[in-house]
C-alpha cells in the first residue's frame, strides 16, 4: 500500500471551504445527512441509462473544473509517479467530485458492509 501526502494543512482547509461554499450544489444521497458535490457513476446512472449521469455532469463540469481542478490533477501526477504510467480522467465521464458526511448519531454505527467499488 502507498501513502501519499498531497495536501498540506493550508490546502486541505482551503478545499474544505471551497467544498462548503457550493453547498447549494450538494445533491443530498438518502435519508441520512449525506451528500455529493459531483456525478457518481453508481448513483447517477440508474439501469444503465446515461442520460441523467451525463446531463449532471455536464451542468458541474465548470464549478468542479475552475474550482477543483488542481486536485485531480495533483492526485493523477502522484498515482502516474507510482504507477509508472500516466493517469488521465476517463473521457466521457464526471469530473471527480466529493462525498460529503455531515455530523449525525446514525454515523457512529457501522452504515454499510465491508465492499468492493466496481465501477
Amino acid at each position: 500500500m502507498h501513502r501519499f501526502d498531497l495536501l498540506d494543512a493550508a490546502e486541505c482547509a482551503a478545499t474544505r471551504r471551497l467544498v462548503i461554499e457550493a453547498r447549494p450544489r450538494w445533491m443530498q444521497r438518502g435519508p441520512l445527512p449525506c451528500f455529493t458535490l459531483g456525478a457518481a457513476t453508481y448513483l447517477d446512472i440508474p439501469g444503465e441509462r446515461r442520460d441523467d449521469y451525463q446531463r449532471l455532469a455536464g451542468d458541474l463540469k465548470p464549478l468542479l473544473g475552475d474550482r477543483f481542478g488542481w486536485l485531480p490533477a495533483r492526485v493523477f501526477q502522484a498515482l502516474a509517479l507510482a504507477l509508472g504510467d500516466p493517469v488521465v480522467a476517463a473521457p466521457g465521464l464526471a469530473l471527480p467530485g466529493f462525498h460529503v458526511f455531515l455530523a449525525h448519531p446514525a454515523c457512529t454505527q457501522p452504515l454499510a458492509s465491508v465492499h468492493l467499488d466496481l465501477q
